[in-house]
C-alpha cells in the first residue's frame, strides 16, 4: 500500500536503476477515472532497446459496459470493435509478463501507469514496480519553448506523423518514437548543461530523472569542448551573444502594382485595396505637412503587410520606426511571423528589436542565486527548463517559454528589475538581457512593443528620433486608463503593516531578537525601523478617517460611494493635513532602504549559514510587507507632489468605498480618456504617427473617437474597403421578439437565452455566444445543462470549463464536433476563427458596460461636470465598438461564411438603435424574425451554395 501511495503521488527520489528494455505503452478507456469505474478498451505496447524499435503488442479490450459516444467519437473504437475482444483478465497475465524487467514509458505517466496498475489490481494481480519515465516531463525540459506538448505538436516538431492519433497502437508507435528522438537529444546536450540539470533531476516525475544522471555519467570522462555557440557565466550555460553588423542599401519603393505583385510571387497575395494603402503610407512616411494619418482597414484586408512594406524602404532610407501593438502576442506575431517574411521578400536586413517591461525578461544573477536553495518539486523542474532555455535564448523573455501563467513564486524571485538594479561587479553584467536590450536600441531600425510599454516609456523613445506606428489605434485609450490607474488602499495598507509589526514584535519561535542576539542587526536598527513602520501603522488609518470625513461626510454609508475629488479640493486638503501626510512620505523612503539593506543581510546571513531555515523565512516575509507597504503607498506620496506643485494634469482623482463594515477605502488616480494628454505624452515624441485599425473614426461616433485617441482635427483619414461580400457571405438576424433586458425580471431574461440558444443551434456548426458578463454565463449554462443540451452538444462555458485562452484551443482543436463557446471579455475581439472554425455568432445582449461599475459612476460624473451626456458621448460609442468588434470574428477570410444573430431587440426598440446600425458597412442588411424561426433561417443559409 505503501508503494501505491509513492507511485500516486508521481515523485520516486530514489531513482531505481535502468534496464536495456523501455516499454512505450499507450491505454484508451470508456473514460479518465479508474476509481468511478471506466475501463480500459485498448492496450498496446511498443518496446525499444539501444534506442531501436524491436517489438509491439496491441489488443483491444472488452470493458464489460458502453463506451461513451464521446469516446468513441475521439479514438474510433466503437461497441462493436470491442464486442467479441478479450476481457481484461484474459490479457492482464500476457500484459504483466511482457513488462517484467522493462521500464515503463508514457506520455502522460501519471495516467497510464496509475490506470494499468488499478487495473491489474482489480483482476488479481500485484501492481507494477517498474521504473518509470513520462515522455511529457522530459520533452518540456528538453524543448522547454513549446508551446504544447500534445503528441501531435511533439511528433510535428520532430517530423513523426501520427497516422492515427487517439488510438493507443499509433499513439504507442509515435511515443516510441518521440521517445527515441528525446534520448538524442539530451545526449547532445553540452556537458556544462547536463553538470547543471544533474542535482535538479531527483525532482521529475518518478524515475525520469535518472536519464539526465546517466546522461551526466556517460559524459563526465570525456574530453569536452564547448562549442563557440556557448559561453558559460556563474555555472549557467548561456547562447554566446552574436554581434551582427549589418549595411542596408537605399532602395526604391514599388510603387506600380505589377512591382508590388511581382515582389510577392507565390508567397503572398496582394489586393488592390491593400496596393493603394501602402502607396498612401509612403507618401505619409515622406510627407513634411501631415503629422497624424489614419489608416481604417478591415479585417482580411492584409493591413499588417500593408504598414510594413512601405515602412521597410522606408528603413532603407534612413528613417526608424516603432511600432506599438494591442498585445505581447500581436508584439510576437508581428515581429517573428510578418515582419521575417517581408524582409526575405525585399532583402531588406532591418535591425528588428522587441521591448517590453522589465519584468517579462529573467535576471541572469537571480536566477543564478535561486539555484543555491533548496526549492519544491514544480520549481525544481522549472529550474531545468529554464536551463535549457538560456542555452537557446537570445532575448531573456519569458514568453518563448509559452508558460500560460507566471505564477509558481520562482518568477517573482528572478524577474528583471531594471538596468538600476543590476550589479556591475556581477559576472552576469556583461550578458545580461535588459543591458543587451539597452545597448541594441542604439543601432536597431524598427522597435516592435506594446500600447502599455509605448504608454510608460514613450518619453525613452523620443531620442531614437522615430515613426510611431500605432495598430490596433482603437485599444490603445482601453490600455492608457489601465495602465496610468493607481491605487491606494488604505485598508490594505493598516493590514500588512500589522502583519509586519507582529512578526517583528514578537517573541515566540524565531523572532527579530534571536536576530538581533546573533549580529544580523543591532538593536538600535531594529528600534530605528520598527518605529517607521508604527508611523505608518498609525498615520495611514488617521489619514483614511480624515480623507472620508472631509470628502464623504459623517454618518453610516448605505450604499457604495464613488466621490470625484476636484484637484483644487485635494490640494486644499493635503495642506491642511501636512503634518499627517508629512509623517507618512518621511516613513516610506526608510522603510523602503530598510527592506533593501534587510534582503541584503538575509542573503549573506543565508549564504554563511549564520541563519537557519526559520530565520531566513522571517526576514524574507518582513521584507516582502515592507515592499508591498512601500507599493501600495506610491501612488499616495506622487499624488501629494503632484498636487503639492499645482502641476497641471488631465487625471481624475476619486474614493471608493462599499457601505459593508469590512470595506476597504481606496483613492484612484488616472485618465478616463486619451484627451490632453496622449499627444503631449506620446505622439509629440515622434516625427509622425500612423493610426492602424478597423474602426478608428466611426462617422456615428467620429467626436468620441477624436475625443479618446487625443487626435488633430486635421489628421488625414483613408478608409478602405474590405475584400469581403457581405450580402454573399453574412446573414443578420435579429431577434424580435427578445425581451427588453432592461424590462423583464432576470430569471425570465436567463430563461429566453437558454431557450434561444437551444432553438438557434440545431445546425451543428461551430457556435460563438458572446456575453457581457460572466454570471449570465454560468446562469445560461446551468439552464443549458439542466435541458440536456450540453449531453447533445460540446458547449464551453467561460467561467465553467477553464479561461479564455484553454477554451480558445479546445474549441478550434475540437471543430469537427461543432462546439458551442459561451464567451466574453476578449472573445469579443482579438480571436482569429477563420474558416469553418466558427460559422454562427450570436450576440446575447448589446455590449453596454454597466454605468454601475466605479469607473463608469465616476465617467459618468466628469462627463456631467463638462457638460457632456453621460450616455451618448461614452457609454453608447463604447457599445458600437465593441459590437462592430464582435461581429468582426465572424468572417475572416473572402471564402468565410457565416450566420450573425442578435438576441437583444433593443437594437431596434430603442432611438439608439439606428446609429448602431448605422456603423455597419452598407452592404449589410439586418433581418428581423421570430427566435423560433432564425434556427431555421441559419440552416438553410448556411446549407445554399455561395
Amino acid at each position: 500500500m505503501l508503494k501505491l501511495q509513492r507511485d500516486y503521488q508521481g515523485v520516486r527520489h530514489l531513482f531505481m536503476k535502468l534496464t536495456d528494455t523501455f516499454a512505450v505503452v499507450d491505454l484508451e478507456s470508456t473514460g479518465t477515472s479508474f476509481e468511478t469505474g471506466d475501463r480500459i478498451i485498448q492496450f498496446s505496447c511498443v518496446f525499444v532497446k539501444n534506442n531501436k524499435i524491436i517489438n509491439t503488442f496491441n489488443t483491444l479490450i472488452n470493458p464489460e459496459m458502453k463506451i461513451p459516444r464521446e469516446t468513441q467519437n475521439l479514438t474510433g473504437i466503437t461497441n462493436k470493435d470491442v464486442r467479441n475482444a478479450p476481457y481484461f483478465e484474459d490479457v492482464a497475465g500476457t500484459i504483466y509478463s511482457l513488462l517484467q524487467d522493462t521500464n515503463f514509458v508514457a506520455h502522460n505517466i501519471q495516467f497510464d501507469y496509475r490506470f494499468l496498475n488499478s487495473e491489474l489490481e482489480r483482476v488479481g494481480y500485484p501492481m507494477l514496480d517498474l521504473a518509470c519515465i513520462d515522455t511529457v516531463q522530459l520533452a518540456q525540459v528538453l524543448f522547454p519553448t513549446l508551446s504544447s506538448y500534445r503528441l501531435a505538436e511533439l511528433g510535428s516538431l520532430l517530423g513523426i506523423e501520427n497516422k492515427r492519433p487517439h488510438r493507443a497502437d499509433s499513439d504507442a508507435e509515435t511515443t516510441a518514437r518521440i521517445f527515441i528522438k528525446l534520448r538524442n537529444r539530451l545526449s547532445s546536450l553540452p556537458f556544462p548543461l547536463l553538470a547543471s540539470l544533474r542535482p535538479l533531476a531527483s525532482h521529475l516525475l518518478y524515475d525520469t530523472g535518472t536519464l539526465f544522471i546517466n546522461a551526466y555519467r556517460n559524459r563526465k570522462h570525456r574530453h569536452q569542448v564547448l562549442s563557440n555557440s556557448f559561453v558559460e557565466v556563474g555555472g549557467i550555460l548561456l547562447r554566446r551573444p552574436e554581434r551582427q553588423v549589418t549595411t542596408i542599401q537605399p532602395q526604391v519603393y514599388p510603387r506600380k502594382v505589377a512591382q508590388k505583385r511581382k515582389l510577392f510571387g507565390e508567397r503572398l497575395h496582394l489586393r488592390n485595396e491593400q496596393a493603394r494603402m501602402m502607396d498612401s503610407i509612403d507618401r505619409f512616411w515622406h510627407s513634411s505637412q501631415q503629422k497624424q494619418q489614419l489608416v481604417q482597414a478591415p479585417t482580411g484586408m492584409g493591413k499588417t503587410y500593408g504598414f510594413l512594406l512601405p515602412t521597410l524602404y522606408a528603413v532603407s532610407q534612413g528613417q526608424k520606426f516603432v511600432i506599438s501593438t494591442a498585445t505581447m502576442a500581436l508584439q510576437e506575431q508581428l515581429l517573428k511571423t510578418s515582419l521575417p517574411v517581408l524582409t526575405e521578400l525585399t532583402r531588406i536586413p532591418v535591425r528588428a528589436l522587441s521591448l517590453k517591461g522589465n519584468s517579462n525578461y529573467i535576471d541572469l544573477a537571480r536566477f543564478a542565486q535561486s539555484l543555491k536553495f533548496p526549492q519544491n518539486d514544480n520549481t525544481c523542474v522549472l529550474q531545468m527548463k529554464i536551463l535549457v532555455w538560456l542555452s537557446m535564448t537570445e532575448t531573456g523573455d519569458f514568453a518563448e517559454l509559452h508558460l500560460t501563467t507566471l505564477q509558481d513564486n520562482l518568477f517573482t524571485t528572478i524577474e528583471h528589475h531594471g538596468l538600476a538594479a543590476l550589479e556591475q561587479t556581477s559576472p552576469f553584467y556583461e550578458y545580461d538581457f535588459v543591458r543587451r536590450q539597452a545597448l541594441a536600441l542604439k543601432s536597431a531600425d524598427i522597435v516592435v512593443t506594446n500600447h502599455a510599454y509605448l504608454l510608460q516609456h514613450a518619453t525613452e523613445l523620443a531620442d531614437f528620433g522615430a515613426n510611431l506606428i500605432i495598430d490596433e489605434g482603437q485599444d490603445l485609450v482601453t490600455t492608457m486608463t489601465r495602465v496610468n490607474r493607481q491605487v491606494v488602499d488604505f485598508d490594505q495598507v493598516k493590514i500588512l503593516a500589522d502583519t509586519a509589526l507582529v512578526k517583528m514584535e514578537s517573541h515566540q519561535s524565531y523572532s527579530f531578537e534571536n536576530l538581533v542576539k546573533i549580529g544580523v542587526l543591532s538593536a538600535k536598527q531594529y528600534t530605528t525601523y520598527l518605529r517607521q513602520v508604527q508611523v505608518v501603522d498609525h498615520a495611514v488609518p488617521s489619514l483614511r478617517h480624515r480623507l472620508l470625513s472631509h470628502f464623504v461626510g459623517g454618518g453610516k454609508l448605505t450604499e457604495y460611494t464613488e466621490k470625484l475629488l476636484p484637484a483644487p479640493d485635494l490640494n486644499d486638503f493635503i495642506k491642511s493635513h501636512s503634518a499627517l501626510v508629512g509623517q507618512i512620505n518621511r516613513a516610506l523612503p526608510h522603510l523602503k532602504a530598510f527592506g533593501q539593506w534587510l534582503e541584503n543581510k538575509r542573503q549573506q546571513a543565508q549564504a554563511s549559514g549564520q541563519i537557519g531555515r526559520e530565520g531566513n523565512e522571517l526576514l524574507r516575509s518582513v521584507c516582502s510587507l515592507l515592499d508591498e507597504i512601500n507599493q501600495e503607498l506610491a501612488p499616495w506620496s506622487r499624488l501629494c507632489r503632484g498636487a503639492l506643485q499645482a502641476a497641471p494634469t488631465k487625471s481624475q482623482t476619486w474614493l471608493t468605498l462599499a457601505a459593508h463594515p469590512t470595506a476597504h477605502l481606496r483613492l484612484t488616480t488616472g485618465y478616463l480618456s486619451g484627451q490632453d494628454y496622449l499627444q503631449q505624452q506620446v505622439y509629440q515624441q515622434f516625427q509622425r504617427v500612423l493610426f492602424m485599425g478597423a474602426d478608428l473614426v466611426l462617422p456615428e461616433i467620429d467626436d468620441y473617437m477624436y475625443r479618446q485617441l487625443d487626435l488633430d482635427r486635421d489628421a488625414l483619414v483613408e478608409t478602405y474597403q474590405g475584400p469581403f461580400d457581405y450580402q454573399k457571405q453574412t446573414i443578420t438576424m435579429v431577434a424580435t421578439d427578445a425581451p427588453l433586458v432592461t424590462e423583464v425580471p432576470r430569471e425570465e431574461y436567463i430563461a429566453y437565452l437558454a431557450d434561444a440558444i437551444e432553438q438557434i443551434c440545431q445546425t451543428p456548426v461551430q457556435t460563438l455566444v458572446l456575453f457581457n458578463a460572466l454570471d449570465d454565463i454560468k446562469e445560461v449554462y446551468e439552464r443549458l445543462s439542466e435541458r440536456g443540451f450540453t449531453q447533445r452538444r460540446t458547449v464551453l462555458a467561460q467561467g465553467i470549463n477553464g479561461g479564455a485562452e484553454k477554451l480558445r484551443k479546445r474549441f478550434i482543436l475540437g471543430k469537427d464536433n461543432a462546439n458551442v463557446l459561451l464567451g466574453t471579455g476578449t472573445f469579443w475581439e482579438g480571436i482569429d476563427l477563420p474558416h469553418d472554425q466558427l460559422q454562427l455568432l450570436i450576440v446575447a445582449r448589446l455590449p453596454f458596460q454597466s454605468p454601475d461599475t466605479e469607473l463608469n459612476q465616476i465617467r459618468r460624473e466628469d462627463a456631467q461636470h463638462n457638460g457632456l451626456d453621460p450616455f451618448s458621448e461614452v457609454l453608447l460609442p463604447e457599445a458600437i465598438l465593441r459590437l462592430k468588434q464582435g461581429w468582426g470574428r465572424l468572417i475572416r477570410t473572402p471564402h468565410d461564411q457565416g450566420a450573425f444573430v442578435i438576441l437583444d431587440n433593443r437594437i431596434y426598440k430603442k432611438s439608439y438603435g439606428h446609429t448602431m446600425r448605422a456603423s455597419f458597412p452598407n452592404e449589410v442588411q439586418f433581418k428581423r424574425y421570430p427566435t423560433s424561426q432564425i434556427g431555421n433561417m441559419v440552416a438553410k443559409f448556411l446549407a445554399e451554395d455561395n
